[in-house]
């Protein structure tokens, strides 16, 4: 996505350079660390709500997990166990309860936003959930594909 692209959210419009995981985590911890210290910010919980959706996307619900017909992509169950691990939950031994713990996360970060409208906050749970954004990206952003595998050939080049 680029910088003129924009994504409609409740009542503002949100600029994102790029529309990937890595980036929509580390916007979602910015916003949490603007919540923890009461500081105003233009699009409030827009990119935390955003993450909620494409992590519910991402993970499968019990009974697609327990399916044999499902599918679950690789690269989702790597980067969500690499963040968890380095968010310091590593004890998970089957994809059932790394997909387990991140609905657990999923209804925190809800959570935190519902606390928001009703004007209360959870300064702990949105401090636990900003260093998990903040795992998120970068494990994300690690295995994501590289900006230089992706560069385009030159039209004039084999």
């Amino acid at each position: 996505m680029t910088l003129s692209q924009q994504t409609k959210t409740s009542n503002s419009t949100v600029c994102y350079l790029e529309d990937d995981l890595s980036t929509l985590a580390c916007h979602a911890a910015i916003e949490l660390e603007h919540l923890i210290h009461d500081r105003e910010f233009p699009f409030k919980l827009s990119a935390l709500e955003q993450l909620i959706e494409a992590l519910s996307e991402e993970i499968p619900s019990e009974s697609d997990c327990n399916s044999s017909d499902s599918f679950i992509d690789p690269t989702t169950i790597r980067v969500m166990n690499h963040a968890m691990i380095q968010y310091g939950n590593d004890k998970l031994t089957t994809v059932k309860q790394l997909f387990d713990e991140a609905r657990k996360i999923t209804l925190s970060l809800r959570e935190i936003i519902d606390l928001d409208r009703k004007g209360e906050k959870d300064s702990e749970k949105a401090e636990n959930m900003k260093k998990f954004c903040l795992e998120l990206s970068k494990s994300s952003a690690a295995y994501g594909p590289s900006s230089y595998r992706q560069r385009r050939k030159h039209p004039f080049q084999d």
